[in-house]
């Protein structure tokens, strides 16, 4: 069975990419449903073992600006239905953007496009604002849980963890919230970006890589 991207989601994917676009960046698509064949997608999608779930949960895009050395990955993220004015992201992916900025120095962009509320914020994830609630759904395995719960500890100290809560609706995958008053405190995600440039079009004027 394929995967069905909602058509909501669609749209924003489009926006997010055609923006960069016209502002000087390629932009690649990463999503492990559309880069692999659909029979290995058909097999992964049900595997839960560290490998597949880092896997599945890759980041949605990468930037890569055209003149400039800057690039960047994208996760593209827009409210659900029953997420009221707070954000919702997978606690996988964002836990591995952090990590990789710490270990490596990657730069991952998270752009958040809420067309209802007519806001846009971002961040950049080794500057992640802060998260208030996590929530861990029962897998009916507790080495799972448990996994999960170590990574919620570790990369989001500040934040309430909930384990082995009842399951509920959308993918049932971990997740963390992040507050309203905290999303409209953020800068929007297009000024990042336009930082960014101008950091490193600075950095080329004076020398510097």
């Amino acid at each position: 069975m394929s995967i069905i991207t909602p058509e909501r989601f669609r749209q924003v994917e489009v926006t997010c990419t055609e923006w960069l676009q016209q502002a000087g960046f390629e932009v690649g698509d990463l999503t492990y449903h559309r880069c692999l064949p659909e029979s290995l997608v058909n097999v992964l999608r049900h595997r839960r073992s560290p490998t597949a779930q880092v896997v599945r949960t890759r980041a949605d895009r990468l930037a890569v600006h055209k003149v400039l050395p800057l690039e960047f990955l994208v996760e593209v993220k827009s409210p659900g239905p029953w997420h009221y004015a707070n954000a919702l992201f997978e606690l996988l992916p964002l836990a591995g953007h952090i990590a990789d900025a710490e270990a490596f120095g990657t730069r991952c962009l998270y752009a958040y496009l809420d067309t209802t509320n007519r806001i846009q914020p971002g961040f950049w994830c080794h500057q992640r604002p802060c998260i208030r609630w996590i929530r861990i759904p029962d897998s009916g395995n507790d080495i799972e849980s448990d996994w999960f719960a170590a990574i919620a500890y570790r990369y989001f100290p500040e934040a309430r963890v909930e384990t082995n809560g009842a399951r509920g609706r959308g993918s049932n995958d971990p997740f963390v919230i992040m507050d309203e008053k905290v999303l409209r405190t953020l800068a929007d995600w297009r000024a990042l970006v336009e930082a960014a440039v101008e950091a490193v079009e600075k950095g080329r004027g004076s020398g510097h890589q």
